[in-house]
């Protein structure tokens, strides 16, 4: 763990990439994992319910701590995304002075337990990518569901200039972090079509369709996170993906977790936060 709440833990002796190709890729995904600003950052920070973060590196990038997969809730371990929904409305037409169910669960395990949750090392890392089959096209995507990684295809990033290529790499990192995010914290399983619509609008909500953060925009941002979710759903699910979309779309518009306004964490080019 690091000694301090901004500060990574960092391996003294950083391991060169096994293919040179790849030391571009590697090196901006270390730098935004280095930024305390950053929203992958704070994607993981929410995940381990700490501003400490700790990640090593790797020949080929690096492993994050990140919470084991849960074996202690039966229940939750098989609810279904309209069971999570119906919880969510649920908790939601209760009183104003009652914590909302995610945070009594939180606070529980930190009030009962002195023992440190589970955890494990998400691998991120940086590859060629092939052209065809599931990462055909695809700048990253997640390998899972055990154990999970993100790899993100170094073949793909653009060639721009340095500032453009931190907000692709950032941008990149949270949508595949938004999965993790969901898989780990929602109990979502991506193998399903819904689950994964649902994810796949989160994740270009806070990615790709991110900078659409002012309200004269909205329209033009639901249409680009309609597009994009719909594209990355139908490649797994090509006769229901459409369908899976509709369904989940409105909920999963108004489910911001664990960014609590999306403005905050505007994903603009000069690479700093609008708080």
């Amino acid at each position: 763990m690091s000694s301090s709440n901004d500060t990574p833990h960092i391996n003294l002796q950083i391991p060169k990439p096994e293919k040179e190709e790849c030391t571009p890729c590697v090196k901006l995904l270390r730098e935004i994992l280095s930024r305390a600003e950053s929203r992958p950052r704070h994607l993981i920070s929410s995940m381990m319910n700490t501003n400490e973060l700790s990640w090593r590196t790797t020949a080929d990038g690096v492993e994050v701590e990140i919470p084991a997969e849960s074996t202690t809730d039966p229940m939750l371990l098989s609810r279904r995304w309209s069971r999570l929904v119906y919880n969510q409305e649920k908790e939601k037409s209760k009183e104003q002075d009652e914590p909302p169910l995610l945070l009594r669960r939180q606070s529980s395990l930190q009030a009962t337990s002195a023992v440190k949750p589970p955890t494990e090392w998400l691998q991120m890392s940086c590859r060629q990518c092939a052209t065809t089959g599931p990462e055909g096209g695809a700048r990253a995507y997640v390998m899972g569901p055990t154990p999970l990684s993100i790899v993100v295809c170094q073949n793909r990033l653009s060639k721009g200039s340095r500032v453009d290529q931190q907000h692709e790499m950032e941008e990149i990192l949270t949508h595949e972090l938004v999965h993790v995010y969901d898989v780990r914290q929602l109990q979502l399983d991506l193998r399903d079509c819904e689950n994964l619509a649902y994810s796949e609008v989160r994740a270009a909500r806070q990615a790709e369709c991110s900078t659409l953060v002012d309200t004269s925009w909205y329209p033009y941002q639901s249409w680009c996170i309609r597009q994009k979710s719909l594209t990355a759903t139908h490649n797994l699910f090509p006769q229901t993906g459409r369908q899976c979309i509709n369904r989940v779309f409105d909920k999963a518009m108004a489910d911001t977790r664990p960014f609590e306004d999306t403005k905050t964490f505007n994903n603009s080019k000069n690479g700093t936060s609008s708080r």
